[in-house]
């Protein structure tokens, strides 16, 4: 469902569906953005925590494949709907979650050259 929102003198095209009961608002788009802004921060935080202390010890790779598989599902989902405030945090979160992963998988490899 597409629609025109006025914007001062400008009309933008708007095809984002936040939910499947009508369009976006406003507010809504603000309130995602917000909180897929501190999820992506703070999972990245972590990544640069690990990079910086070299310790992987707390990301084991069973939760990684549980986070992995929510956040490629979650993903999903705001495909499903349309949302790209769902969608492309969840999609930045993937790619830092391969980061977090070839960086262990890096690190457990240096480190049994070491020894």
């Amino acid at each position: 469902m597409q629609r025109s929102k006025p914007y001062g003198n400008l009309h933008v095209l708007s095809s984002i569906q936040c939910t499947s009961y009508g369009s976006c608002s406003l507010l809504e788009l603000a309130i995602g953005g917000i909180a897929g802004f501190l999820g992506v921060s703070g999972f990245g935080y972590h990544l640069y925590k690990m990079m910086k202390t070299k310790e992987t010890k707390i990301m084991t790779y069973h939760m990684m494949a549980f986070l992995g598989i929510g956040i490629a599902m979650w993903a999903m989902y705001g495909i499903t709907l349309r949302d790209p405030v769902i969608y492309v945090t969840n999609i930045a979160m993937t790619g830092i979650l391969i980061g977090i992963v070839v960086y262990k998988i890096g690190s457990e490899k240096s480190l049994i050259i070491q020894i």
